[in-house]
């Protein structure tokens, strides 16, 4: 199958992707190789995401302060009012730097 004009492989497997995108025998380094086609679907300019990034002490930083967002727990009112005022300052802060705009 072609994607973005190369050929590309398409995992159905629930289990294999797992492996393959996890981490330890059977997963795929980050490399940039590996990743650039979901890098340039993700962002205009192929940047690396936080699922695509190195996994350095910074990206590890980032995964953790994150990691409440997709856990269970977001949905007490409490938290998830956190939650939102966290990502609408986010895209406040992408917006006045011109990375994002709004419609």
């Amino acid at each position: 199958m072609k994607f973005l004009w190369h050929d590309t492989i398409v995992v159905t497997d629930p289990a294999a992707l797992a492996v393959i995108m996890g981490r330890g025998p059977g997963a795929i380094d980050k490399a940039a190789l590996a990743y650039a086609p979901i890098n340039r679907m993700c962002d205009p300019h192929g940047n690396p995401n936080l699922l695509t990034s190195a996994a350095t002490e910074s990206w590890k930083l980032i995964r953790k302060a994150v990691a409440v967002s997709f856990s269970m727990q977001v949905s007490s009112a409490r938290t998830w009012s956190v939650v939102l005022q966290c990502t609408k300052q986010q895209m406040h802060a992408a917006a006045f730097t011109g990375y994002v705009t709004r419609s």
